[in-house]
């Protein structure tokens, strides 16, 4: 041992951990020889014998010296020493050399574990794919220091494991440590740090979380495994939050768990919502924005899972403030992403909860907030505020009206004009509709104000609710009375309006959407009063729409109100329009009176309406459909009778129309007195000052098709219902409607009048009488009324009489004066 060094290595030692393999073969080759060189002189004087003894003699001290440890406190081999030094070519020289790599120190570590101790991640991954790994056991060796308790073998493997799983790693080493249950043994780890109060490791606990964090996107298992640890909710919980690596971590971790309704469920039973408000309360202001991201996102999955959570979480007094007001007091930092997550924790907050969503209503500094925000220069700020402001006023009338109080619908109509991006103006159209509520008065003016270009734009959206908004808003316009200024029904078709709504035909959509499609074909197609749009009916035949209803009846056969709808709508579409008559045979039309037939017999009140409406569109709609229907057809009077006594309008309104329609039908000789009776129905309720005025747009429309209808033809004669109404106080009812505030009514009011009295001078004097008294009724009129026209006529003189006349006083004289009498 002369050549061994004072701190207790041989060289053999020192060149194995500084790698020096060349010298380390030298030293090996050198064992026989006493001065270090071998004697070459008597080699050839051997024999065999003596050489295979020199040999093996020479093997024995190989063996013995690289089996040699160290005479200090490590008790360390030749090839525990290169492990150390990290000395891969000389691990492979003593190998080569018979040195055993289950070798193991003073502290019985193996060279695994002397690897994982220097955290020397490259070297492990060397061993791993050695010819000699499985004698090494390295991933057991791993898991079983991870899981161990002294600190240091704990914390090490912790390391080694973080560099393991992330991504320079990863795909190397998952295929060795998916078996090995990291996630449950990981979870466990971080279970008992937390819980070990006498000897808290911040660094096993940040390995931890790193390890997991790694593992998020990795292990699909990942929330099924946290699941099934009770305590692994508890100990995320209360695990100190003392750094922002932890606090960050942390939030990260939970974010990305509570994508699972179990784990929201852990973690809300452990008081998760009042330590993340501890956390918001902690200096506020000056919390790192991606932390107050991350807990407002946690929030806001906790809240879309359940409405008892919301409740929670808006009633959580953990500190003074609440979660809420925490998050609003967070957008005075103006930052970006704060703002979109706070935004966004708000809306599931509110969704489907009245009372937060007026409680947000009432919050004017967060309104202030949401309307500054539609000014934001960042488009995803700009957006997230206009889907806050709809989620805020959805089905909450008071919240709405809070909003359009505070100049709410203005500024969202600015925004519209401006902004380019599709999705966000999709956004602001959803949310203008939002604001409007079940007000049809608001739904008028904001649809017009939303403009027909900007509709129709979005005709082609592929989201069903958002389709059925922009939907739902033409046919609000659609409702405006055409004019000689105004047509919309007309712009609309021109802007190819109609083949967008025919192919959502041929696509299954909810019934909803579908309806409404259906609607607003009948509107383009058929104006009031039972005029048609012949251009728009052209062009939905042009778009093969009255195959695709034809295919889409077949196609409804379980739903009876689809069904009904639809073939009411092939009777607008066919309304006095000779070439898309000639396109349904005989045939087709037959079919469609079997299934008016059967529809009739439903027990919905809405099919059976709707079937009729169908029915007698198609009997004004031409003669031979009218004989027809008296062939094939076999009317009860009983169906009509139990819907006029319904209690709802519009269904006692149109059973009314359809029985002054078909009852010629039925029974000839009672026609008289069933259409007294039914025009009673429409005049109650256009004469009730207690029924609003929005309920009787439809019997005042109703009367105009009773009189635009054309008279005289066969059996379907209507002659001198126009002349009962004249006679009666029926146009006096319709003249007072002129002076409702309501856009529709009033136009309604003046275009059924004008059908009314077009051929009845009776009429038209009556009409003219009452326009000297209300000299306005003349404007309605003048706008309403067609040209030319006897009537029109009549009423622009006497406009031009009322306001164009000069009125000449006689000249002023004195008492004295005295009138010259002329003398012949």
């Amino acid at each position: 041992m002369a050549h061994e060094y004072n701190e207790g290595r041989l060289p053999i030692h020192e060149a194995a951990f500084r790698n020096y393999d060349t010298v380390v073969e030298r030293i090996l080759a050198n064992l026989c020889s006493k001065d270090g060189n071998k004697n070459n002189e008597n080699e050839d004087h051997r024999s065999q014998e003596e050489k295979e003894r020199a040999n093996l003699l020479h093997q024995a001290r190989i063996q013995e010296m690289v089996e040699t440890t160290t005479y200090d406190y490590f008790r360390l081999t030749p090839i525990l020493a290169a492990t150390v030094g990290n000395a891969r070519r000389t691990i492979e020289c003593l190998i080569s050399h018979g040195a055993k790599v289950t070798s193991r120190d003073g502290e019985n570590r193996s060279m695994a574990s002397i690897a994982i101790l220097k955290q020397n991640v490259e070297l492990l991954l060397y061993f791993s794919q050695a010819p000699y790994a499985n004698e090494l056991d390295i991933w057991n060796t791993l898991m079983n220091m991870f899981t161990s308790k002294i600190s240091d073998e704990s914390s090490a493997a912790g390391r080694i494991l973080e560099q393991l799983t992330a991504p320079k790693y990863i795909k190397i080493a998952w295929s060795y440590l998916c078996n090995l249950r990291l996630v449950e043994k990981t979870i466990q780890v971080l279970v008992q740090t937390v819980n070990n109060n006498t000897n808290f490791n911040e660094q096993l606990l940040t390995s931890c979380l790193i390890i997991l964090y790694n593992l998020l996107c990795i292990d699909p298992n990942i929330r099924s495994t946290f699941n099934q640890n009770d305590e692994a909710a508890h100990a995320f919980v209360q695990m100190p939050k003392t750094t922002d690596t932890l606090s960050l971590l942390f939030s990260q971790i939970v974010c990305h768990l509570c994508d699972d309704i179990r784990c929201i469920q852990s973690f809300a039973n452990q008081n998760l919502i009042s330590n993340l408000q501890i956390l918001l309360d902690q200096d506020t202001m000056n919390i790192p924005k991606t932390q107050a991201c991350l807990y407002f996102d946690i929030l806001g999955k906790i809240a879309r899972c359940k409405t008892d959570y919301q409740i929670l979480i808006q009633k959580s007094s953990a500190t003074e403030r609440t979660i809420l007001e925490q998050g609003i007091y967070l957008l005075d930092r103006y930052d970006r992403h704060i703002t979109i997550s706070v935004l966004h924790f708000i809306r599931e907050l509110c969704l489907q909860n009245d009372q937060h969503q007026q409680i947000c209503a009432d919050n004017r500094l967060l309104i202030s907030h949401l309307l500054n925000a539609l000014n934001s220069s960042f488009r995803d700020v700009q957006r997230s505020s206009v889907d806050t402001l709809q989620m805020i006023v959805t089905h909450n009338t008071a919240s709405q009206l809070t909003l359009l109080q505070q100049g709410g619908a203005e500024q969202l109509l600015i925004l519209l004009n401006k902004a380019t991006l599709p999705r966000l103006r999709v956004s602001i159209i959803c949310t203008l509709w939002s604001l409007t509520g079940n007000e049809r008065s608001r739904k008028q003016s904001m649809a017009y104000a939303m403009g027909v270009s900007t509709l129709v734009e979005f005709l082609n959206l592929k989201t069903s609710d958002q389709l059925y908004i922009v939907l739902d808003a033409i046919s609000e316009l659609l409702r405006r009375i055409p004019t000689e200024n105004e047509n919309i029904p007309l712009i609309l078709g021109r802007r190819h309006c109609i083949p967008p709504i025919v192919r959502l035909l041929t696509v299954d959509h909810e019934q909803k959407l579908l309806l409404k499609c259906l609607y607003c074909i009948q509107q383009l197609c058929l104006l009031p009063t039972f005029r048609p749009c012949r251009i728009n009916q052209t062009i939905f035949q042009k778009a093969n729409g009255i195959n695709q209803i034809l295919a889409f009846i077949r196609r409804s056969n379980k739903d009876r109100l689809l069904q009904a709808k639809a073939i009411t709508t092939i009777a607008y579409v066919i309304f006095d329009h000779k070439e898309n008559k000639e396109i349904l045979t005989t045939t087709e039309v037959k079919q469609l009176f079997i299934r008016i037939a059967s529809l009739l017999n439903a027990a919905d009140e809405n099919v059976r309406i709707e079937a009729g409406a169908g029915l007698v569109t198609f009997i004004c709609n031409d003669i031979n459909y009218y004989n027809l229907c008296s062939e094939e057809l076999s009317l009860d009077p009983e169906h009509f009778q139990e819907l006029l006594t319904s209690e709802n309008i519009p269904v006692r309104c149109n059973a009314a129309f359809q029985m002054i329609i078909v009852i010629r039908l039925i029974n000839d000789r009672t026609a008289a007195e069933w259409i007294g009776r039914a025009l009673m129905i429409l005049f109650r309720v256009i004469s009730n000052k207690r029924i609003d005025d929005e309920e009787k747009i439809l019997p005042t429309d109703i009367i105009g098709r009773l009189a635009h209808i054309p008279t005289g033809f066969g059996l379907h004669k209507h002659s001198g219902v126009c002349e009962a109404i004249i006679a009666s106080d029926g146009l006096e009812h319709l003249i007072s409607l002129l002076n409702s505030s309501n856009i529709l009514l009033h136009g309604n009011a003046a275009v059924t009048i004008d059908c009314l009295v077009q051929h009845s001078s009776e009429g038209q004097r009556r009409l003219l009488k009452q326009c000297r008294v209300h000299t306005q009724y003349l404007n309605i009129l003048q706008i309403y009324t067609c040209r030319p026209s006897a009537l029109r006529t009549r009423i622009d003189e006497l406009y031009s009489s009322i306001h164009n006349e000069q009125v000449h006083f006689p000249p002023i004289r004195t008492t004295r004066q005295r009138r010259s009498v002329p003398t012949t």
